[in-house]
């Protein structure tokens, strides 16, 4: 028996249990994506009830129509599908009992991701059975241990692959210091791949928290353990407290896996500041208003862009501020490069100065003035004047960027799920704190078709409007 479960972002979950003929059936599915997952649960046949789970699960996604049935066969065998076996070695000996978990972002899950996860036998011996060809991160977990990580490309061509898995045992090791050569307590030490593990996206975020991370002692010193080989780049954060230091990293540590790296000296230089003001269109000066710092970076596509979108988000949350009473701010602790300032408050349209030069040591000027703003309330109609569903509002500023609402942890996961960051009310699609301007609403059908709307929003107003789909 398997049990077979269906979920959506936005309908809930639903499952049911195989029967002797291997047939399932769930009911009552709303209309849109849900994503379908089997697994056997009785009957597993490794100490790790979770290993075993996951090792027997499959996933994947289909659309429900607003009537009717869907069928969905899942298989454990796929066409193409690759047998991986071998050892889990440490210094060329056997580690029994090892999680191996074969991840890639080829998968047919809600993040891309497919996962698949074994337990090795008493003689290190592991087995995953039917992956497709491609690339994989496989992590391995060991008892009261991080797990390492390790790149393993499945070829094809082949219905068997023996692939032993050697756990790393370097170690890289060094000394933080302050520009007068004093040791940093707490600071944050990681060694980041120059190929990132994963191909970049979630996968890589999901494998970047392994065992390459620690933080100095009270003398300054830092050991990370278990690094794989290849070619990184060591990256240094001053603790929180520390708003007079900066960042710093060392690239091209070429490391083998076997031996260690020692004797490593970073130095932690001086941080800079952003200080400036916010005022309103009449030039009074506003408090309460949060200031925001982000650095810039080159634009990357599709999934490499998701790792830059993360940064942002947790530059976003380091370097945030609140303006005094006199619309002051002035944000400490920033390390030397190019930055975006952006301020954000209720009721206004967010303002941003983007390319402020920083220094090391330095101060940057960023005076802002916030607009109040308005409000784009867009209903979709076909010609019966019924709502027309599944519909994509996007609405684009005179340089043809789309308008975005508050960055926010909300705002990234709607950018991983492909939700949007506008927000549907009463069949209504509501964009608000818009600058006052001209824009144009695009209308995505169903279908991929587009039409182009043109909209003007007043400062404090709201701009609500009916579109009758041709």
């Amino acid at each position: 028996h398997a049990v077979v479960a269906a979920f959506s972002f936005r309908g809930g979950l639903r499952s049911d249990t195989t029967d002797r003929k291997g047939l399932y059936r769930i009911r009552h599915l709303t209309e849109g994506r849900w994503y379908v997952f089997k697994s056997r649960v009785l009957g597993h046949r490794t100490r790790n009830i979770a290993a075993d789970l996951l090792g027997n699960m499959r996933l994947r996604s289909v659309r429900v129509p607003k009537e009717g049935k869907v069928r969905l066969d899942i298989s454990d065998v796929v066409e193409g599908g690759v047998d991986v076996e071998g050892r889990v070695l440490r210094g060329g000996k056997p580690v029994p009992g090892a999680v191996v978990t074969a991840l890639t972002g080829q998968g047919d899950g809600p993040l891309g991701i497919g996962v698949r996860s074994t337990m090795a036998d008493r003689e290190g011996r592991y087995r995953l059975d039917s992956l497709l060809p491609g690339s994989y991160v496989f992590q391995v977990a060991v008892l009261r241990g991080r797990p390492s990580t390790l790149p393993v490309e499945v070829p094809e061509g082949s219905r068997r692959f023996h692939k032993d898995l050697e756990l790393p045992v370097s170690r890289i090791s060094g000394t933080v210091l302050d520009p007068a050569g004093r040791p940093v307590r707490g600071a944050r030490v990681r060694a980041v791949p120059a190929e990132t593990p994963g191909g970049g996206g979630i996968l890589s975020l999901i494998v970047s928290r392994g065992a390459w991370r620690g933080r100095t002692d009270g003398d300054g010193r830092f050991t990370l353990k278990r690094v794989p080989g290849g070619t990184y780049r060591l990256e240094v954060e001053p603790p929180g407290k520390r708003k007079d230091l900066g960042e710093a990293s060392l690239p091209g540590l070429e490391v083998d896996g076997k031996t260690d790296l020692e004797g490593i000296r970073l130095v932690l230089p001086p941080a800079g500041i952003l200080e400036g003001t916010v005022r309103d269109g009449k030039g009074k000066p506003l408090a309460g208003v949060t200031v925001r710092a982000v650095r810039e970076g080159k634009e990357r596509p599709g999934k490499a862009a998701l790792a830059g979108r993360v940064r942002a988000l947790r530059d976003a949350r380091l370097y945030r501020v609140v303006t005094d009473g006199e619309g002051v701010f002035r944000i400490r602790g920033v390390p030397a490069g190019k930055w975006t300032v952006r301020a954000e408050k209720e009721g206004f349209a967010p303002a941003q100065v983007s390319g402020l030069e920083l220094l090391q040591g330095g101060a940057a000027r960023a005076d802002l003035v916030l607009l109040r703003g308005g409000t784009v309330k867009v209903k979709v109609l076909n010609r019966t004047g019924s709502p027309v569903p599944r519909a994509r509002i996007h609405v684009l500023d005179e340089s043809g960027k789309e308008v975005t609402p508050a960055f926010s942890a909300a705002r990234l996961l709607g950018s991983l799920f492909g939700l949007g960051g506008k927000k549907k009310e009463g069949g209504w699609y509501v964009l608000k704190n818009v600058k006052p301007g001209a824009y144009t609403v695009v209308v995505e059908k169903p279908s991929g078709e587009k039409e182009r709307h043109p909209v003007q929003v007043r400062e404090g107003e709201v701009t609500e409007f009916r579109l009758v789909l041709k």
